[in-house]
């Protein structure tokens, strides 16, 4: 019996030392640029990625946009979601900018809006820079500059905000992803994790939405592969490596789809989003949560049904009282 807990330990031991290092191991870092391309025409710089995008593939859609307004008092800067466009944002961000009279800018992430081939092999690195890049150079021709960022695009965006606090003047994150509400995910923190996923799951995650003739297929990324989920749990250990949530310093509107514990955000986790709000109300008697009853994860598009009229009504108040600016009544209003 003694020769046998003597092996049950050296198990343990030699286990735990196995999962520990191969832990560690994959701990991902990041340094910002040194310098960004600073334009003196955002036009110009927008135009250039577009191309850029084009030349890369990038279907109609998926690319950059870029909606400039004469005299703006301030700027839109959306970040979309993982596997996702902007597409994901700009049926609610487009209308609320053409009240505000705000220019408006959509980031494509790199290796989105593609192929499949190219998420699985770009590093969450490259959407650090293309974040930060946008931001550099919309905030040198915008004084004022809104992040908006849905999803991982939120995350993205609450780095942004609590890395260049003196460039962010308002934050507003639609299901924001800080953690899968799924345990399992955790495996993709080891070395190993996404082959031993391979293995069990099999290389591709198969969407349930396959119809090819919805008009929504083009925008998202229908089916990925499951290694590609190791650049997102890679970008999350990266950014809680520090205490990024303190150093927000900007007005936060945070939506969250939420109607019971049973009808809820389960792509994102929900607990982990008030976590966050929780942890940045105090930077603001401005910020706010909202719980959208009748919601999804994606909650700005306009394929996927949600209370927009809720959703512009809070995103309306927030920008007003954050930029000082008064936003033009809607088109609907006038038309009801």
């Amino acid at each position: 019996m003694r020769l046998f807990f003597k092996w049950l330990m050296a198990v343990a031991f030699l286990l735990s030392s196995f999962l520990t290092s191969t832990y560690y191991l994959g701990i991902p870092s990041y340094e910002s640029p040194k310098t960004f391309q600073i334009p003196s025409d955002f036009a110009k710089f927008a135009d250039e990625k577009i191309s850029l995008s084009l030349s890369k593939g990038a279907r109609k859609g998926n690319e950059e946009k870029y909606v400039p307004q004469k005299n703006s008092p301030f700027a839109i800067l959306y970040i979309h979601g993982f596997g996702a466009s902007r597409a994901e944002g700009e049926y609610v961000v487009d209308e609320l900018a053409q009240r505000f009279g705000a220019s408006v800018y959509y980031v494509r992430l790199p290796g989105h809006g593609t192929n499949v081939e190219d998420h699985l092999v770009t590093p969450y690195t490259e959407y650090l820079k293309a974040a930060e890049e946008a931001l550099f150079a919309i905030q040198a021709t915008h004084e004022r500059v809104v992040v908006v960022g849905t999803s991982m695009g939120g995350m993205l965006s609450t780095y942004l905000a609590s890395k260049y606090p003196e460039k962010v003047t308002g934050l507003v994150l639609a299901s924001p992803f800080y953690g899968f509400s799924d345990p399992s995910s955790f495996l993709y923190n080891f070395t190993w994790g996404d082959t031993f996923v391979d293995i069990v799951m099999g290389k591709i995650r198969k969407s349930k939405e396959l119809d090819p003739e919805d008009d929504s297929y083009s925008f998202w990324y229908r089916d990925q592969y499951y290694a590609a989920l190791r650049n997102l749990m890679q970008l999350k250990r990266f950014f809680f490596s520090e205490e990024r949530f303190s150093k927000v310093k900007a007005p936060v509107l945070m939506l969250v789809y939420y109607k019971s514990e049973t009808e809820q955000d389960f792509s994102a986790s929900v607990p982990e989003m008030i976590h966050a709000f929780e942890a940045m109300i105090s930077k603001s008697s401005n910020s706010k949560l909202v719980k959208i009853s009748d919601g999804a994860h994606v909650l700005f598009s306009k394929y996927i049904k949600t209370d927009k009229e809720l959703i512009s009504k809070e995103m309306t108040q927030f920008l007003e009282e954050v930029t000082g600016v008064k936003a033009k009544a809607s088109q609907k209003s006038k038309s009801q």
